[in-house]
């Protein structure tokens, strides 16, 4: 779990999470060894994840041919979750073998809806990493998209 949080606190999402509330959704977490091309989410499916990247290569692949590498520890993905429609857009696979923390989306959807403050400053980082990684990507704060916070 510890090792878990400490991957958390190396991304944009959750540099402003005290430390108690990071303990609170340790209890949720898991860690996964993925292997070179396993497919961590499929483009159309229920997100159910929230990916956030240790070690390895992700590649995330639109239908467009658009399409994304994450190599950085805290690099993440799944954050569709948080829609109402709760659909991944992309699909997630693995280049190579990956060390990965898993958060469920029941957890993460209870942890922003506790924490309305955290679900302000995950949307900013979001909008900040989605303009810099996915630049193709729309903002998530579109008229279309209901949350489920």
């Amino acid at each position: 779990m510890k090792k878990a949080i400490n991957i958390l606190k190396k991304n944009e999402l959750f540099t402003n999470v005290e430390e108690t509330d990071l303990e609170a959704m340790g209890k949720s977490l898991e860690t996964r060894s993925v292997q070179e091309g396993e497919v961590l989410a499929t483009q159309g499916d229920t997100a159910t994840f929230f990916f956030v990247l240790e070690a390895g290569t992700l590649l995330v692949a639109l239908s467009d041919g658009k399409s994304a590498v994450l190599n950085k520890t805290g690099d993440f993905i799944g954050l569709e979750l948080l829609s109402s429609k709760g659909i991944y857009i992309s699909t997630v696979t693995a280049l190579t073998p990956c060390e990965i923390v898993v958060i469920p989306r029941k957890s993460f959807l209870e942890f922003i809806q506790n924490d309305s403050p955290a679900a302000a400053s995950f949307m900013q980082a979001w909008n900040s990493y989605r303009s810099h990684t996915f630049p193709f990507l729309p903002e998530l704060d579109t008229p279309d998209m209901d949350y489920q916070y």
